[in-house]
């Protein structure tokens, strides 16, 4: 696997695809096979995709120290440079939109565009309590239930949240979680990944690092005025951020997706990633000059106060057809195949008899009546 060594760790990373440079941003506890599932395998179709460990995570190096958001913002800069990557579109997740954001305040000129998939921004919520929590999973009521300590009073709920997870996990080896989507929902792997995350908060200063703003103030982040998106899930315990980040940055798109939390391009991958490729395509369009439209007939401006007045929905999405056509590659044709009536018994005929018996005038109800009705025909 491919890595470059930035700032005294090594970072493992891989490439997919052709076109605009796209870089994808992994959260906290994760790794790049975060994007595995379904945003890789789509966007690569459209763009050049680069995908990498953050330190302390995947196959990347931990080292003991450099675990705030800027120091991460510094490694990408040395991949990016490695890769000759001259001006990317960035999509980070929950603490990997900090770090493009981080990156992206610092260097601009380098950033089309910038999507914080449900980030939470500590100088724009510095607490994040449980009662910012809309809905908590089956298995975090479970362990918030079964723990001494008092959860109201815990100032980062998320990442108190991880960890308890991880130990979990180690203490109930080969138990996948049924319970809500977590990073180490899944077994063998998902051991793996609760072992590292427990290992780097132990072993390194990544509690305290993760937990500082790193000057990422209020005041950089008005500055920012390149293209920005800002994907979060309905029931996110980071849905303050957004709102912040809509006062901060009038020119931002903002997309909340419906019945979901925090990991919502896991559990909405294709809501998620047509998102993604719309805001790609109008980050591209966006240096043609101010005012363009996305090719629906609406311009920029009438696309944010749509979605200021929450009707993202009820807009023309120049994807339909694309998802469409993706479901037909699977044999499934949406809508029209629902309308369909089904025909139980018929799919052991052949094509022929199964078209003559549809079109007889005798309707047959029993399947064994459908075998001998079958067997007589073979006959004559």
């Amino acid at each position: 696997m491919p890595s470059v060594v930035a700032n005294g760790a090594k970072i493992s990373y891989q490439q997919a695809g052709e076109g605009p440079d796209v870089v994808l941003i992994h959260g906290l506890a994760t790794n790049r096979a975060f994007w595995f599932p379904h945003p890789l395998q789509s966007l690569k179709e459209h763009c050049r995709v680069t995908i990498f460990d953050l330190r302390g995570h995947g196959y990347s190096s931990m080292p003991e120290s450099g675990y705030t958001s800027a120091d991460m913002a510094d490694d990408l800069a040395v991949l990016m440079d490695h890769l000759s990557i001259e001006a990317a579109v960035l999509v980070g997740h929950s603490f990997g939109g900090v770090v493009g954001l981080q990156y992206a305040t610092r260097h601009p000129d380098r950033v089309k565009g910038l999507v914080l998939a449900d980030s939470r921004v500590l100088s724009l919520q510095p607490i994040q309590s449980l009662d910012q929590q809309a809905e908590l999973q089956g298995l975090e009521k479970e362990l918030i239930s079964q723990s001494v300590d008092n959860w109201q009073k815990e100032p980062h709920v998320g990442m108190r949240l991880l960890e308890e997870l991880a130990r979990h996990k180690l203490n109930n080896p080969g138990q996948p979680s049924r319970k809500g989507i977590n990073p180490f929902g899944g077994m063998g792997k998902g051991e793996r990944s609760a072992r590292l995350w427990l290992k780097l908060l132990e072993t390194t200063s990544a509690r305290e690092d993760i937990r500082s703003p790193a000057g990422l103030t209020a005041g950089r982040i008005k500055a920012f005025g390149n293209p920005i998106a800002l994907i979060y899930g309905e029931r996110s315990r980071c849905i303050d951020t957004c709102r912040q980040m809509e006062q901060q940055l009038p020119h931002s798109d903002t997309i909340i997706v419906p019945g979901v939390g925090h990991f919502h391009p896991i559990a909405r991958p294709r809501y998620f990633t047509n998102a993604v490729l719309d805001f790609i395509e109008r980050a591209e369009a966006s240096e043609s000059g101010p005012g363009s439209t996305d090719g629906s007939g609406a311009s920029d401006a009438d696309r944010r106060q749509n979605s200021r007045q929450g009707n993202w929905n009820g807009q023309t999405c120049r994807r339909r057809r694309e998802r469409r056509v993706a479901w037909r590659k699977r044999g499934w044709k949406g809508a029209e195949r629902r309308k369909r009536p089904r025909d139980p018994g018929l799919s052991w005929m052949e094509k022929g008899l199964a078209k003559k018996l549809r079109d007889s005038e005798t309707v047959i109800d029993n399947s064994e009546e459908k075998r001998k009705w079958h067997r007589t025909s073979m006959k004559t």
